[in-house]
């Protein structure tokens, strides 16, 4: 059975639209996927900053006691 014209350039044209909107939704999708990226690694960024910052206070506080009790010894 031979198809008409007008069936090919209709099963043409939908493949065509077809094609368009997954090229669209994969578009948006990486669009999306880059941006979630992007706020994870600036929320890591952010938690190492503080995590490295309370490391320093709490090591120059037990440095302060330390040195304290060293000096109280001493007396």
């Amino acid at each position: 059975m031979r198809k008409t014209p007008s069936i090919k350039i209709q099963k043409h044209m939908r493949a065509h639209i077809a094609r368009m909107n997954y090229t669209t939704l994969q578009a948006s999708a990486i669009v999306i996927q880059s941006g979630l990226r992007a706020l994870a690694a600036r929320n890591e960024y952010r938690y190492r900053r503080r995590t490295k910052a309370s490391t320093k206070i709490q090591v120059n506080t037990s440095l302060e006691k330390i040195s304290n009790t060293n000096i109280d010894h001493d007396m």
